[in-house]
């Protein structure tokens, strides 16, 4: 009877597991990447996010290997997933080649084929008003993405050098 009741737990505990992931892949992801590449500011805190975690648990702060891979990973995540930027990454971009008036706006288009939902992102030039002006070159706004990732991002990692890492310290007086 025991071991009836063991199993039937592992079982029901297996079962409710099951249904919690069913349940995060078909409603909490599809609404989280929604958000990621339609609402500013959202892709780009995930990102920094990842970015400071990533940077608080590698042994090696500053331009280390795992500083430059940390590094290489978030603007590939930067470039890839941040289509609709935030004010301060589209700033340069929209003096540099919009008129003045005309600003950056991300959008997402959400389409259902045989039961697959495809989500696809892009960034659109849009005037004062939030009319449609123009569509940019897409690799021009993948290259502008990974600069503007790789630069801001850089600038982090080399301050972060700058900082003490606690590990190296505790190391060093545990040895002394």
């Amino acid at each position: 009877m025991k071991n009836f009741r063991n199993t039937a737990l592992i079982l029901g505990g297996l079962l409710l597991a099951l249904g919690a992931f069913i349940f995060v892949v078909s409603f909490v992801l599809p609404l989280f990447f929604g958000a990621v590449i339609e609402i500013q500011w959202v892709a780009s805190g995930v990102i920094f996010a990842g970015f400071l975690i990533g940077l608080f648990k590698i042994r090696q702060r500053g331009w280390s290997q795992e500083g430059s891979l940390l590094l290489i990973l978030i603007v590939l995540v930067g470039t890839i997933f941040d289509i609709p930027g935030n004010p301060i990454f589209n700033a340069p971009y929209e003096a540099l080649f919009l008129e003045p008036g005309q600003r950056l706006q991300g959008s997402a288009m959400v389409e259902t084929i045989g039961g697959e939902t495809h989500v696809s992102g892009s960034a659109t030039v849009v005037d004062a008003e939030g009319r449609y002006v123009s569509s940019p070159n897409g690799f021009l706004m993948a290259f502008y993405r990974a600069l503007i990732y790789f630069v801001f991002y850089a600038v982090l990692l080399t301050l972060s050098g700058l900082l003490p890492n606690r590990r190296q310290k505790a190391t060093a007086e545990a040895n002394a």
